[in-house]
């Protein structure tokens, strides 16, 4: 990839430490209506509440056969990430070789699969984006490379938009995919598959991206490829959705080269980022310009930042007892909302609805997540904002 040099513009911000193009995929045929599924009327604002059935009817795991023949079913699906847009959920059902895409009303109704990538590759970084259903397909054969792919909400008419690459991270809007490739940011076109460099930062590792509140820029996090521990620092910066000189927001020390990725999210007139380190920290920036404030710590990490209205969310991967958390939006002590998945596939042992690995979603009501039920039953789950 050719280097892109763009001017870099340096904002005073806050500071301080912290320890081929075309390719269409398969979609399911037609799937009849099924019988409505009960919902609780109200999700409960202390314990998880089964929400839905994780696996729709019909949907068994991947299928292996043993020696002599005989066919074995393994019990590896698991609920993933989870999106709710227009009154719909979608999430994603992964396992061993497993990769679809499932949906349901956030009223009655049970859910059905759109998209379903088994054998092909699963799918993550799921949205809802300009009327469409985007993702990553992470590919089946090389879990280091995957591609952008997007479809109708119904799973119709599927697109690949990108080939198989490394990809980091990457971040959306109705009319865009803003991909991380290394050391580069590049934009690809949700309907043309078009690729737009925006910045490119030789030996630089570029670990995070997302949009701002305003839609008008691109977050990154970089940091050098290979600091001294004594050196490590990760620099947010942002950059124009149109091109443009980079502007460096703010730089944060992480005491270390092995520090866990951070996570970018907006709301509001706020751009939300997290810095792992010791501890981790959580920030934020007006998309107006003007320094960037420091809103809480946490000695795990934070990552799946989901901001709104008076609060944010998140998940902190720690073990032994990583977590979804909320915060004040505007800064303070991080409260538990709910223990999560170790690993997935392995409950926290006692816990009825612990919430998966993956990605939550709120629709200003309900906090929505995957996990497992008492009988280890893959569904996703609620608890009230």
């Amino acid at each position: 990839m050719a280097s892109l040099l763009l001017p870099l513009v340096i904002l005073s911000g806050c500071t301080g430490s912290t320890a081929p193009d075309g390719v269409a995929t398969s979609s399911p045929q037609p799937t009849a209506p099924a019988q409505a599924e009960s919902r609780p009327a109200l999700c409960s604002s202390t314990v998880p509440t089964r929400f839905a059935d994780g696996v729709p009817a019909g949907v068994v795991s991947s299928v292996t056969t043993d020696a002599s023949g005989v066919t074995l079913v393994a019990t590896d699906l698991y609920v993933d990430e989870v999106v709710v847009d227009s009154g719909l959920l979608y999430w994603t059902l992964l396992g061993a070789q497993d990769g679809r895409i499932v949906t349901a009303p956030v009223g009655q109704g049970a859910p059905v699969v759109v998209v379903d990538e088994t054998g092909e590759g699963s799918p993550v970084h799921l949205a809802v984006a300009g009327g469409r259903l985007v993702w990553l397909e992470v590919s089946a054969s090389n879990s280091g490379l995957a591609r952008v792919v997007r479809a109708a909400t119904d799973g119709w008419d599927p697109h690949a938009l990108t080939g198989f690459e490394p990809i980091v991270d990457v971040a959306y809007d109705d009319a865009a995919a803003y991909v991380v490739e290394d050391d580069a940011v590049v934009r690809v076109d949700l309907e043309t598959g078009a690729r737009r460099t925006l910045v490119s930062e030789p030996g630089a590792s570029i670990d995070g991206v997302g949009v701002s509140a305003d839609g008008a820029d691109v977050y990154f996090e970089s940091s050098p490829s290979d600091p001294l521990p004594s050196e490590g620092q990760i620099v947010l910066a942002r950059v124009p959705k149109t091109g443009g000189d980079v502007t460096a927001v703010s730089t944060q020390r992480t005491y270390g080269a092995q520090v866990p990725a951070g996570s970018i999210a907006a709301s509001g007139s706020q751009t939300y980022w997290s810095v792992g380190g010791y501890p981790t920290r959580i920030l934020s920036v007006p998309d107006e310009g003007g320094a960037c404030a420091s809103l809480a710590t946490t000695e795990g990490t934070a990552s799946m930042l989901r901001p709104q209205g008076d609060s944010v969310f998140f998940t902190s991967w720690d073990l032994p007892t990583p977590s979804m958390y909320k915060m004040p939006a505007q800064g303070g002590t991080p409260s538990l909302v709910v223990p999560m998945f170790g690993t997935a596939g392995y409950p926290t042992p006692g816990y009825d609805g612990t919430a998966s690995r993956g990605a939550i979603a709120l629709d200003g009501t309900n906090v929505y997540f995957g996990g497992f039920d008492a009988s280890l039953t893959p569904a996703v789950f609620c608890v009230a904002q």
